[in-house]
């Protein structure tokens, strides 16, 4: 995750001085998950009227979403394919701004449907490897911002709690080396990135594990 586009990227969200003007979702997956990326970004400054305050860690998860699906679209979670998305966020943040961006929340919400609550998958397996990848990820992307310290310091303790639980788990199922323990694990990133925001699936995270 580029930390620094993604944490910079809310600072992007002050009017533009060119007048609105008209847009439509992408055909191209990544600029579609980062338009929606962006208005999700703009929705909550919108809402905040601060640009200079940290964002809810909700609305980070919003933002963070479009990424994640990005990169779950294929079996094994693509990192590249996320990083894109935040790069893209970043250099089209003025384009969707400058836009009647406000049009775009509905369809954004049709292609990419964020449910109320996520749910955890039942396999035990894939729960605690997606909850402890989705603790990397999104732990990468706000780390630079010590307003989430706390928050971070929460997932700090997820991590700890699973440690003890992963490597039981792994060995029997007969992954008993790193680089097969990182491919069930990018795997099941895929699985559980598709199951809500980001920060949606780590309070089901937290509430399962701690």
């Amino acid at each position: 995750m580029n930390k620094a586009i993604l944490l910079a990227l809310p600072g992007l969200m002050a009017a533009g001085g060119c007048g609105p003007r008209a847009m439509t979702l992408s055909e191209n997956p990544v600029d579609r998950a980062a338009t929606c990326g962006v208005v999700a970004a703009a929705q909550s400054r919108h809402v905040s009227k601060d640009v200079k305050s940290a964002l809810p860690i909700e609305a980070q998860g919003k933002i963070l979403h479009y990424a994640a699906l990005a990169g779950a679209e294929t079996e094994e979670f693509s990192q590249d394919k996320a990083t894109d998305v935040t790069k893209r966020m970043a250099a089209m943040a003025d384009e969707v701004t400058d836009s009647d961006w406000q049009k775009l929340v509905e369809p954004c919400e049709k292609a990419f449907p964020m449910p109320a609550k996520a749910t955890l998958p039942e396999d035990p397996l894939v729960a605690g490897l997606g909850c402890d990848a989705m603790r990397q990820f999104v732990s990468a992307a706000l780390a630079a911002d010590g307003r989430y310290a706390d928050t971070l310091a929460g997932y700090s303790e997820l991590e700890r709690k699973l440690d003890d639980k992963l490597g039981p788990l792994l060995a029997r199922r007969g992954f008993d080396s790193n680089k097969e323990d990182q491919v069930q694990k990018r795997k099941a990133m895929s699985v559980v990135s598709k199951a809500g925001t980001p920060t949606q699936i780590l309070e089901a995270c937290v509430a399962r594990y701690t």
